[in-house]
């Protein structure tokens, strides 16, 4: 899908280049994800999102992490995106853990184990071995 490809493309360059403008191609990028798969379906009690490429699921759910604010929806954000990583190749509906969740769990635990130790180098958190 293209727009999942400029999502990820402009999600590159905010970074690279936290600017207003960046954010407003992200914000309108976003829009555009979302209103891709838009479509609901009801069902008992409410009505369901119909999502029919979850790769751009996933971008919009990225995009949806760097443009929030507040620390709780990027965490909520974040979140869902290490759990959709971890289980995507579950074998039922409900993407519990399994066997193949292993590998993706342990790539995503070293991520954020380098990412902490970064933030510890550059002086921006204490070590987490310095606070035991």
């Amino acid at each position: 899908m293209a727009l999942t490809r400029e999502g990820v493309i402009g999600l590159e360059r905010h970074l690279a280049d936290h600017s207003a403008e960046t954010e407003r191609a992200l914000r309108e990028q976003h829009h555009a994800l979302f209103n891709a798969q838009r479509e609901q379906q009801p069902i008992p009690y409410g009505a369901a999102r119909v999502i029919v490429c979850w790769e751009a699921m996933q971008v919009e759910t990225a995009l949806a992490c760097v443009l929030a604010h507040e620390p709780k929806l990027r965490s909520r954000y974040g979140y869902e995106l290490a759990s959709d990583y971890v289980k995507r190749d579950a074998p039922n509906a409900f993407g519990d853990l399994h066997r193949a969740s292993v590998e993706p769990l342990a790539e995503v635990t070293r991520f954020w184990h380098d990412y902490a130790d970064h933030l510890a180098a550059v002086g921006k958190v204490k070590h987490r071995k310095d606070s035991l």
